[in-house]
């Protein structure tokens, strides 16, 4: 979805449920840039109304999809204490390190990492890395731009003269 949003910025992508399909996952659809999202458990009238809606390029999105992005739009303060440490982890993990190279630049064991992953997660009141990235921005632990995306072995080529303090 993604991916076609980037490619097709001007793309109208729709979701449409026929079954049961839960609020909780379906906002995920519109969060990675699908435009609409329709569930015919809304009732017959609404579903043909919103459908009617898509096809003449507006927006829709299921009331109760609605609900469920908007509680996920203003984050609780954290629940325990931010330890520096966490600090750490947590702008690494927002700058795309993953758990072994973590540790590796930390100095400390993966398990460590888990451990304060879990301990991170429950504090902030997240499930994952990209709500723990969101939640970071929104509460201030890191600012957008401390977030930048390099390779584990990124080079300057080519790399810049070393200067000498005098």
């Amino acid at each position: 979805m993604g991916e076609l949003k980037n490619n097709f910025p001007k793309i109208n992508m729709a979701a449409v449920s026929i079954g049961d399909y839960p609020a909780d996952l379906a906002m995920y659809f519109i969060l990675n840039g699908i435009g609409s999202y329709v569930t015919s458990f809304d009732g017959f009238d609404k579903f043909y109304n919103s459908l009617c809606e898509i096809c003449k390029g507006r927006k829709f999105v299921s009331p109760a999809v609605l609900e469920r992005i908007d509680m996920r739009r203003e984050y609780p303060m954290p629940a325990g204490k931010i330890t520096e440490r966490h600090i750490e982890v947590i702008r690494l993990i927002c700058n795309g390190f993953k758990d072994l190279d973590i540790a590796d630049t930390l100095h400390i064991s993966r398990s460590t990492v888990d451990n304060h992953k879990t301990d991170i997660f429950a504090t902030l009141n997240v499930r994952n890395s990209n709500e723990l990235i969101r939640a970071a921005l929104t509460l201030g632990i890191v600012q957008l731009d401390e977030i930048c995306f390099f390779p584990k072995n990124f080079t300057v080529n080519p790399k810049p003269e070393k200067r000498r303090v005098a």
